[in-house]
């Protein structure tokens, strides 16, 4: 997953969860409120039952419905101030009820009597007039008024007393189902806290802190150090591009030093060569002129004679010194390639013969003319024909094979391959290197300077080897102008 994903995920991922903690606080909050609203609203209507009961106390008396009856002044005021008092009371009550049709009903049972305040008033008036019935209106009165509204009333309060104690432990549960939430939700976003500050060290300082301590580790030379970071993430490409930059530069400076080294043995080796044929030639003038004195013995002259080749051995093994360190610069014509190989191998086949080695030739029949420095490139073939002859037992065969490429891009292909000891790794990586050599009379300049002729005339060589197997090695050549070396 790439590191923008990550951060994006865990992004959501705390935000969603800081929104759900936030939700479900508003929710407990929200719900805690009303049940806390509940046993105050309940309580509410309790006082204002409990403000009837004081009215009925104070305005709607045995004494005061007498007196009303009797005509008393300000009697009737009273009780008129009463009913107007309580109606408005249960006004109020009725709307704050709503739909609780339980309270209602009571309400409506404590309400009737009063409204009945003016019939009780007559029907006591009436009474007065007829002795007999007196004690009847004061009965009604004691025994039937009063206990129904204080029936409805007590009912009205019981009932608000039992609701306030439902709400109020209903309020304390919603208070502690609150604090579980709230708690959980807390615990929750302190978690994911802690998973997302652990996943955001994992994804991202952690592989910068590996990023930053291999690049200073690279800086300080340690080109060969491995940067700990897997995956196809950006930190894992950037880690992998790191390291290929790390190979490369330590490449370039192996190469720089290298050429430096180059440069230097081959400044010195000029100047040993050039001040060693002088005194050669000398040497070899010297010869020369003895052995064509008639006075000069036999066993002289072929002393002389030995001298002489030893001389011109001599003298070409410091030429191919100074060619291998000189660039090489192609001069190239059309040539038949198919004339000018089957050429190369019969000279070749000489020398392979003389080692007990069969030189197998295969040549495809179509083979383009080419433009080539002929005597550089026989050269350069022939350095590959030889270490094949050289590295093969008796009785084994060298294949010079040469077509065209199978994959019909305009190029041919020259293969020399042989059975013989093969190489190493080690070898395969010096294999060009000047002055590398695994022969014992060997100066290490043949392949180097083969493959200088090879890339002169814009080709490549690919080798395969191993040990005990042999090696087989393939001159690429292009035979356009304008095609560029293969990848």
């Amino acid at each position: 997953m790439r590191v923008r994903t990550k951060l994006r995920v865990l992004f959501l991922l705390v935000i969603g969860i800081a929104l759900g903690t936030s939700a479900v606080s508003l929710y407990s909050i929200q719900q805690l409120s009303a049940a806390l609203h509940a046993p105050n609203e309940n309580l509410k209507t309790q006082i204002d039952v409990i403000e009837l009961r004081s009215m009925i106390k104070a305005e709607a008396t045995e004494e005061t419905i007498k007196a009303a009856s009797y005509k008393v002044d300000g009697a009737e005021a009273r009780l008129d101030r009463l009913r107007a008092g309580w109606e408005a009371k249960i006004d109020s009550l009725e709307r704050t009820l709503g739909d609780d049709e339980e309270m209602k009903k009571l309400l409506t049972l404590a309400g009737d009597p009063v409204r009945q305040l003016p019939e009780i008033v007559d029907r006591f008036q009436g009474m007065v007039k007829i002795a007999g019935e007196r004690e009847y209106g004061s009965d009604y009165v004691t025994e039937t008024f009063f206990p129904t509204l204080n029936s409805s009333i007590d009912g009205m309060l019981a009932l608000q007393q039992k609701r306030v104690e439902e709400t109020t432990l209903a309020a304390s549960r919603s208070e502690r189902r609150v604090v579980v939430a709230i708690i959980v939700a807390s615990v929750t976003l302190l978690l994911v806290a802690v998973i997302g500050l652990a996943l955001f060290k994992s994804w991202l300082i952690t592989p910068i802190d590996i990023l930053s301590e291999a690049t200073h580790q690279i800086a300080h030379g340690e080109y060969d150090t491995k940067i700990e970071l897997v995956g196809n993430n950006e930190f894992g490409r950037l880690a992998r591009d790191v390291e290929t930059m790390s190979a490369s530069i330590e490449h370039f400076q192996s190469q720089l030093v290298e050429k430096e080294r180059m440069a230097a043995v081959g400044e010195m080796t000029a100047s040993v060569a050039h001040n060693v044929r002088n005194p050669l030639a000398s040497i070899r003038a010297i010869a020369q002129t003895n052995r064509r004195t008639p006075e000069t013995p036999e066993d002289l002259k072929k002393a002389f004679a030995t001298v002489m080749e030893t001389v011109d051995r001599a003298d070409r093994w410091l030429k191919d010194l100074l060619t291998a360190l000189r660039p090489v610069k192609i001069e190239g014509e059309e040539h038949d390639l198919t004339k000018t190989i089957e050429d190369i191998a019969v000279g070749s086949r000489i020398f392979a013969e003389r080692k007990g080695i069969t030189l197998d030739v295969e040549i495809a029949a179509d083979l383009p003319k080419i433009t080539l420095d002929l005597r550089k490139f026989e050269q350069a073939l022939i350095v590959l024909i030889s270490n094949a002859i050289e590295a093969s037992a008796n009785d084994s065969t060298v294949h010079l094979r040469a077509l065209n490429d199978p994959s019909g891009r305009p190029r041919v292909k020259i293969e020399v391959e042989d059975h013989g000891v093969g190489m190493d790794e080690y070898t395969l990586s010096k294999l060009f290197t000047p002055y590398f050599t695994t022969k014992k009379s060997g100066v290490g300049l043949g392949l180097c300077l083969a493959q200088k002729i090879i890339f002169g005339h814009r080709g490549t060589i690919d080798v395969d080897s191993e040990p005990e197997l042999g090696c087989r090695m393939a001159i690429w050549l292009p035979t356009t102008i304008s095609e560029q070396e293969p990848s």
